[in-house]
């Protein structure tokens, strides 16, 4: 389910399967190099500030050759 849309990325809710708790992923096209490094960027960036009550929580960032992912707390009815 799609939960937002941007220029560059689109976010998705989604469910970890062994958790069964709910995520929202990140999905943004790999077009070049420079925007998968700010990616990576944006996840190291969450991942070093923890338990913050207005920053969402970076779990897990994950790059393929078409796509990049940054999985991260769900927030409902909150834009990221």
């Amino acid at each position: 389910e799609n939960i937002g849309e941007g220029a560059a990325a689109v976010v998705k809710k989604c469910r970890h399967i062994e958790e069964n708790k709910i995520y929202a992923a990140k999905v943004m096209r790999n077009r070049d190099v420079e925007k998968e490094l700010a990616s990576r960027a944006e996840f190291e960036l969450l991942n070093g500030i923890h338990k913050h009550p207005h920053i969402v929580e970076a779990k897990e960032f994950i790059s393929t050759v078409s796509n990049t992912y940054t999985i991260m707390e769900y927030a409902e009815g909150f834009e990221l």
